[in-house]
């Protein structure tokens, strides 16, 4: 769990244009697992569900450097497709702010 875990934000752009965007070069093929697992046609939905992460996950990586501090969750995330998935997700808090701010999820 991040702290002030319930002001996390996840940009629905983050999440349209790069999560569930196959043409996009830095996907990595992040929108196909993605998709298959129910979130084709549900960006909000797959929002909402990384937004509940930043409070449930475990906290697997901490650190800090010049911008501020990036946190690693290893989650459980249970798609809409009814399954269980392990879920690895990145955040930053910047300094001099205490909103933790989603990068990005991949399966592991």
């Amino acid at each position: 769990m991040i702290v002030n875990c319930e002001k996390s934000v996840v940009p629905i752009e983050k999440v349209a244009d790069y999560l569930l965007n196959e043409n996009n070069p830095q996907n990595k093929g992040k929108a196909k697992f993605f998709k298959q697992i129910g979130y084709e046609e549900n960006p909000k939905l797959l929002l909402s569900d990384l937004q509940k992460l930043a409070c449930e996950g475990e906290e697997i990586l901490n650190t800090k450097n010049a911008f501020g501090r990036k946190i690693k969750l290893l989650n459980k995330l249970t798609a809409p497709n009814r399954k269980t998935y392990f879920l690895t997700t990145i955040w930053v808090i910047l300094n001099k702010e205490d909103i933790p701010k989603f990068v990005t999820a991949y399966p592991d």
